[in-house]
């Protein structure tokens, strides 16, 4: 199932669609305001879990919580913690860095690094 998200996310008080963006405009920090899906699970999340984008000239780093609740801690004896509470705790986490090329309104990113390594395969976009 391929879900699309429409990330609305705000620099200082200003709403803004992240594809509508110039290069230049788009370098910023991005805070994560809004949250649409669609699809089988649509719906929009308007106090979605913590999320920033940086953008600098050549690169991003997007680091955001991907679920409607806050995520539970590990316990403090990690290496005591169960599968369930590391997925728990990592699972709805991602982390991911590299460069962006903007064409018109479309923002590509090239994955170098990612909490995820099959997302960092040669060759994946998004």
């Amino acid at each position: 199932m391929k879900m699309l998200f429409f990330l609305v996310l705000a620099a200082g008080a200003t709403g803004v669609m992240l594809i509508a963006q110039s290069k230049t405009e788009l370098q910023k920090v991005w805070q994560l305001t809004e949250v649409t899906r669609t699809g089988e699970n649509a719906g929009t999340n308007t106090h979605p879990q913590p999320g920033l984008i940086i953008f600098t000239e050549k690169f991003y780093s997007w680091i955001r919580v991907d679920s409607d609740q806050p995520r539970p801690e590990i316990p403090a004896d990690s290496g005591k913690a169960s599968r369930a509470e590391v997925v728990a705790a990592w699972g709805p986490f991602t982390a991911n860095s590299g460069t962006y090329g903007i064409s018109g309104q479309t923002l590509t990113i090239h994955l170098t690094i990612a909490k995820d390594p099959a997302v960092m395969r040669n060759g994946n976009t998004a």
